[in-house]
This record gives C-alpha cells, sequence and structure tokens, in this order.
C-alpha cells in the first residue's frame, strides 16, 4: 500500500504557499477527490476504479499504461496515494470519503496541463517586459516525508536569465 508523502509524491513544491499543480484532473469515481496528478503522468485520459467490500479498494491506471496499479485500501478515508501499475513515478493523490464510495464504480479521468492555476502571481505583459519590469517568484521544495530525499536534479533554462537556486532559503 502507498501512503502519501513516503513515495514519488514526498517532494512538493509550493508558490506563494499553494502548492503547485501540474495537471487538472476532470472525472473521478464516487468518495474521491483528486488533489494532485503527478507531472510524470502527461496529459492524457488515465482510469480510477474502486472495487471490493464497499468500493474500499481503489487503483489508479496512468495514460498510456495497460496495467492497474496495486489496489490501495481506502477503508479509513483520508488521504491516499494511487500509482500507475508501469510506472510508479506517475500517481494520484487523493482524498477519501468512504461513505460515498461505490462497488464497481469505475471512471475515465480527463488530465489536462494546468495553466492558469490559481497561483497568486502576476503575468508579465509584453509591454511591462519591454520596459524592464521583473516578477519575483520563489519556488519551494520541500520533502513531506519522514526519509531522506537524495539525487535530485533540477534543470534551469540557461538561455533565460535571473534563475537562481537556493539550497539553505537564503543564498
Amino acid at each position: 500500500m502507498a501512503t502519501v508523502a513516503t513515495r514519488a509524491d514526498a517532494l512538493r513544491l509550493t508558490l506563494a504557499g499553494t502548492e503547485v499543480t501540474y495537471l487538472k484532473a476532470v472525472g473521478t469515481v464516487s468518495g474521491v477527490k483528486i488533489d494532485q496528478v503527478a507531472g510524470r503522468c502527461g496529459p492524457g485520459t488515465a482510469c480510477l476504479r474502486s472495487r471490493g467490500s464497499g468500493g474500499q479498494q481503489l487503483s489508479f491506471k496512468a495514460p498510456g499504461s495497460a496495467q492497474w496499479g496495486m489496489d490501495v485500501n481506502a477503508a479509513g478515508g483520508g488521504s491516499y496515494l494511487l500509482e500507475d501499475g508501469e510506472d510508479v513515478g506517475k500517481w494520484l493523490r487523493v482524498t477519501v470519503y468512504v461513505d460515498y464510495l461505490r462497488e464497481g464504480d469505475e471512471s475515465r479521468v480527463l488530465l489536462q496541463d494546468g495553466y492558469n492555476n490559481g497561483i497568486g502571481h502576476d503575468d508579465v505583459t509584453y509591454s511591462e517586459a519591454e520596459s524592464g519590469d521583473v516578477a519575483d517568484y520563489t519556488v519551494t521544495v520541500k520533502n513531506e516525508s519522514d526519509r531522506t530525499v537524495s539525487k535530485i536534479k533540477v534543470w534551469l533554462d540557461a538561455a533565460v536569465s535571473g534563475l537562481e537556486i537556493s539550497d539553505d532559503d537564503v543564498t
């Protein structure tokens, strides 16, 4: 069973205190709210299902995958991580409301790029950029698990000036 913040979802990115969403999910099964979709899933159509007694066994299949992930027992309600059957780096973080689960419920879930996701910063218009206006964004990467995360790679576009990385929240 995959629990929240112990696997591929342990690193969280926030901007202005709000978690960065990679993809928007449209569709779900009864009793399940999708909170986060791994960017690795990419846009496309995924599947989500609830099986077993009371529909408490949940599983996920990412776009393009041929295999369902392992069933996760969501009998206690709350937050769970549902991983794809072929690539555990493709996952959904969900909140489960047990009273509303239905046995045998299966749904396609449309995953779309998460543009304009409501994170509170201003877009710089062409005229503002031409006049030298600059927008600063601080993205914070935090390990939400109790395990050590190592070998993290971050890529910066060399063609974009002014990008900086700090590993101590100061420099």
